[in-house]
């Protein structure tokens, strides 16, 4: 509340506070939950003055670092906030909740001291993790854990303490992957030497480590129900979809803006990088009648940067071309333009311009980069060689970043096979250059989020171990 912002403070300073999690964001389904009761720059609370010295932000979260001082005392307070947590429920994925946590534990405070621990009433999200690192660190020191007999002892100090039954399952859920899992990270510079480990097959059950990762994983895939993907299923939707194998749950996909009569649907997920929430968008390549869906939606996200991953058979009748190959076509209000073309062995980079004929805005004509990678056969669950990803990594990183501040659309034939693979190639490259650390296991996890279907095979997760091999070993 804005009128307890100072007592709040007072707190901190009073009980020498250095780490505050927070569990819930400023606002929430357009009501306020929290007030914003840091600055960003320097504010001043009575006799206390704070000041953010660092922000860090993560795909789930964000990681503050703020000095705090009274009279000519100055202490340090890390500011840990979960972004990804829906009010009344539960995160869909458990691995960035126990990241978070571990972030958490791994600064070491400049003394004993309490930790400050909020989401909004106080009870549900603070509640659950407050049990999950209770019972996890039973499960450390003692081998075991009882989650109930702990939550009993936490709600005899705190009445009702997690609300319901899905943030209590929630708590098992992360106990399993934290504790039952093992460590799956590596430290970057030690994962070419790790990797003929990885690869080695065990000489009792003949598996490799990769190979037990992968069947772990596949123990942790959540399936979508038929009310997740209601839209996918309603009559006017369903022939916008390739596969009705593969369809967008309603929580994950992007939302069109309003074209006449059509429908705001189109088949495509979010999918987050390692440090931003959404970076990519991930769809089958267009059908003859959801090319303007397509233009409809590069133009809603504002996308700069279009991705074709495989060598698509072109084909009015089944897969059209979306842009023009020389001049201009027009797909619905859409007016797009060849600019220029560079072809170099199986890469094509192609500048575009595309103008909303029926924009209100008078605004220029968006500049759009798409690369294409032919020497990925559709009929092929892998790529011919790495090295035409490596390219499609390094050209999304030399863009400006007037191309990369926005959602980046990658395509393949069934918006899986293909996008899988660079989608979590690009989590896990994400994650070394921030971290310095490696962690596919994760990554395929956290991918897999918003789209269930993503690396479907024991190739494919052995895949991306050899395409981080070859990519490591292109910067020595």
């Amino acid at each position: 509340m804005y009128n307890t912002i100072t007592d709040f403070w007072s707190m901190v300073w009073k009980e020498k506070v250095s780490k505050i999690i927070m569990i819930t964001n400023v606002m929430e389904n357009g009501r306020c939950k929290c007030e914003k009761y840091w600055p960003d720059d320097v504010a001043s609370y009575e006799d206390i003055k704070l000041s953010l010295e660092k922000e860090e932000s993560f795909a789930d979260f964000v990681v503050r670092t703020f000095s705090i001082s009274k009279d000519e005392e100055h202490r340090e307070i890390k500011h840990f906030h979960f972004v990804s947590w829906p009010d009344h429920d539960v995160p869909l994925n458990t691995t960035p909740f126990i990241n978070f946590l571990k972030r958490v534990r791994g600064y070491k405070s400049h003394c004993i001291a309490p930790i400050v621990i909020h989401c909004s009433a106080g009870i549900g999200r603070t509640g659950t993790v407050i049990l999950f690192e209770s019972a996890f660190q039973m499960g450390i020191q003692e081998i075991q854990v009882d989650v109930l007999s702990q939550l009993c002892s936490k709600r005899k100090q705190r009445m009702n303490i997690v609300e319901n039954y899905d943030q209590y399952i929630f708590v098992y859920q992360a106990l399993v992957e934290a504790l039952c899992i093992g460590n799956t990270n590596i430290v970057s510079k030690n994962f070419l030497k790790e990797y003929s480990n990885l690869i080695k097959s065990n000489e009792e059950t003949g598996a490799s480590m990769i190979e037990n990762q992968f069947h772990t994983l596949n123990d942790f895939r959540r399936q979508l129900m038929p009310k997740d993907i209601h839209s996918a299923y309603t009559i006017t939707n369903q022939s916008k979809n390739r596969s009705m194998y593969i369809l967008p749950s309603d929580r994950a996909r992007p939302f069109l803006g309003k074209d006449s009569n059509d429908s705001d649907y189109i088949n495509a997920v979010f999918i987050s990088s390692y440090t931003k929430k959404d970076a990519f968008v991930a769809t089958q390549y267009p059908l003859p009648e959801t090319v303007l869906d397509f233009w409809r939606m590069i133009s809603t996200l504002k996308s700069r940067i279009i991705v074709l991953l495989q060598n698509i058979p072109f084909s009015d009748s089944e897969n059209p071309r979306f842009w023009p190959e020389d001049g201009s076509k027009q797909y619905g209000r859409f007016l797009v333009k060849f600019e220029s073309v560079i072809e170099e062995n199986d890469i094509v980079i192609t500048n575009l311009c595309v103008n909303d004929t029926e924009s209100e805005e008078q605004s220029p004509p968006d500049s759009i980069r798409l690369l294409q990678i032919k020497s990925w056969p559709v009929e092929c669950e892998l790529p011919t060689d790495t090295w035409p990803i490596l390219e499609a990594e390094k050209f999304i990183n030399a863009c400006p970043s007037k191309f990369t501040d926005n959602v980046i659309t990658i395509t393949c034939l069934d918006g899986v096979t293909a996008c899988g693979i660079f989608c979590t190639f690009l989590h896990i490259t994400d994650q070394m250059k921030v971290e310095q650390e490696i962690n596919i296991f994760q990554s395929v996890k956290c991918t897999r989020t918003n789209r269930t279907q993503f690396i479907t095979s024991l190739e494919q997760y052995t895949f991306l171990f050899e395409l981080i091999k070859v990519y490591l070993e292109s910067m020595l």
